[in-house]
């Protein structure tokens, strides 16, 4: 009652299996979930549901292709769309991804804007990141620029677009958790002949943005 309403922008990282997304979801109800990568019905109906999450009502939505981004979380204590990768048979003409970002990015909105939704989890940010940049990636190749990846000066589109979500939740002072993998880090050594090499370092960082 003295702090008032407590909003939280929280970054979980950690090794796989090591709870993050049990953790995420024990946060303030009710909660609107984006998984990607796959894994949340065991993380709730694990070892930890005793705990946590019985007598919950959590509904699990599947996208797929045909999906409207149409809010169905009214009434439950826990939401989770589950939104896997699309499969890509050629790299040089992606599908499905921008219409999988604008399905999550509708819906993130609508959530967000939402008084009744507490807190918004994304499972993981690393993968909604690379949704992007594929999402991003594909409208380049549907101008006409058959290529594999993005260059490197085009990253800031995408990661713009994942730092604009941070951004708007703190604005309108909405519960965040956003879970995160984690990637070698890579530092510059120099060599005996003075060439300057990258190397792993034996540390680990946030895998994305």
């Amino acid at each position: 009652k003295l702090l008032g309403r407590i909003n939280m922008l929280l970054s979980l990282e950690g090794s796989e299996a090591t709870g993050k997304t049990t953790l995420a979801y024990t946060a303030p109800l009710p909660i609107v979930g984006f998984s990607l990568d796959l894994g949340s019905e065991r993380a709730l109906y694990g070892t930890q549901f005793d705990k946590h999450f019985e007598g919950l009502k959590i509904q699990f939505i599947n996208y797929n292709k045909e999906s409207k981004p149409v809010p169905q979380w009214e009434g439950n204590d826990i939401t989770i769309y589950e939104m896997p990768s699309s499969l890509q048979l050629d790299m040089t003409k992606l599908v499905g991804n921008i219409e999988q970002w604008q399905f999550f990015i509708e819906l993130f909105v609508k959530a967000t804007m939402d008084e009744k939704v507490s807190t918004i989890v994304v499972d993981t940010m690393t993968l909604l990141r690379k949704l992007k940049i594929e999402a991003y990636l594909q409208e380049m190749q549907e101008i006409g620029k058959p290529r594999k990846q993005l260059l490197q000066q085009e990253y800031g589109v995408p990661d713009g677009a994942i730092r604009g979500l941070y951004t708007f939740v703190k604005g309108i002072s909405k519960n965040l958790i956003a879970i995160h993998h984690l990637r070698d880090h890579y530092a510059n050594t120099i060599d005996r002949d003075g060439a300057t090499t990258s190397q792993a370092d034996g540390t680990l960082e946030i895998d994305g943005v």
